[in-house]
């Protein structure tokens, strides 16, 4: 399917260099609701244009090779007002549900908005996109035409979660891990990873850390393992939390060992936080579950079989290298 900006749309756009993709992803690809994926950009590049962004901008936006893209027609496509902001959210949605299956490696790249007026791409806004960070993965992410698919899914299913009065810490915990993504080191990227699963798992004051550590093993295989990990992703946590050092935390390993374990440590809870908040994006019954404090100390307070029965099949991250 081919894909052309038509005169009196508006877009907005996050433009990807250097990301490896699938061929699946070689053609254009409507994901509805006016969203799609792109090998190429679909605008023109005229020299009024590169003036204004700069050569070097210019130049490497020409060599992106993959593109998120919402569109809309409009009625006042020469004006910049909430409409954009619209679709700058609706591609958010659907660039965290891409980055919650997997963060690529170096990602790099821009971000636009603007409108067709008549025959001429106008450009309203253009940044840098933020710096996003993995856990350093055995495997290269590669974007597929599934991922995509599945992104759009959470794509709905958080724009519900984000409109509704309710789902206040769903909310508030999804904004922590998206810092959390944003993080350049480990022990930051640790913390906002377990703040964000505590919105969930909503301790008592007291009793935080035991409870964060029995009650993540609803969405973690429960193993006396499991318990280990979690126990010291909190400590970490903690540690980050009171300006203390990361080694201190792991203080029962060999000081040589302490920067891999804490490597480890990332990649399980952030393995853990993504899988729940993309669950919780992708199925409104789960999403119920921590709609209100009501109905998540509902949760929280069922036998721990009927809790994991609800929440379905956990993750192993033990099994996690």
């Amino acid at each position: 399917m081919d894909f052309h900006l038509q005169p009196g749309e508006k877009f907005a756009c996050v433009a990807f260099e250097n990301l490896e993709i699938d061929h699946s992803l070689s053609t254009p690809l409507s994901l509805g609701q006016g969203l799609w994926t792109l090998p190429e950009h679909p605008f023109d590049l005229d020299n009024r244009w590169r003036e204004w962004i700069g050569k070097i901008k210019a130049d490497q936006i020409g060599r992106c090779n993959f593109f998120l893209l919402a569109v809309k027609a409009s009625t006042r496509p020469e004006i910049l007002d909430d409409e954009n902001e619209v679709l700058r959210r609706q591609l958010n949605r659907l660039l965290y549900g891409l980055l919650l299956q997997g963060i690529p490696n170096d990602v790099d790249g821009f971000v636009l908005t603007g409108a067709r007026v008549s025959e001429e791409t106008m450009i309203r806004q253009f940044a840098e996109m933020r710096d996003y960070y993995n856990s350093n993965p055995p495997h290269r992410v590669k974007f597929s035409e599934s991922i995509c698919r599945t992104a759009k899914v959470f794509e709905e299913g958080y724009r519900v979660i984000e409109k509704s009065t309710a789902y206040e810490r769903v909310r508030r915990g999804m904004d922590t891990l998206a810092r959390g993504i944003s993080e350049p080191t480990v022990q930051e990227r640790i913390h906002n990873y377990v703040r964000s699963l505590e919105a969930l798992v909503k301790p008592e004051i007291g009793k935080s850390t035991a409870q964060f550590t029995h009650r993540c093993q609803t969405f973690a295989l429960a193993s006396t393992k499991a318990s280990k990990i979690l126990g010291e992703c909190y400590v970490i946590r903690s540690a980050v939390e009171h300006m203390n050092l990361v080694d201190d935390a792991l203080g029962g390993y060999p000081s040589d060992k302490r920067q891999l374990i804490a490597f480890q440590r990332l990649r399980q809870i952030e393995k853990l936080a993504f899988s729940a908040y993309m669950r919780l994006g992708t199925s409104k019954s789960h999403a119920l579950l921590f709609k209100t404090d009501t109905s998540i100390d509902a949760f929280w307070s069922r036998k721990d079989d009927e809790r994991r029965a609800d929440w379905g099949p956990p993750v192993d991250i033990t099994a996690i290298a």
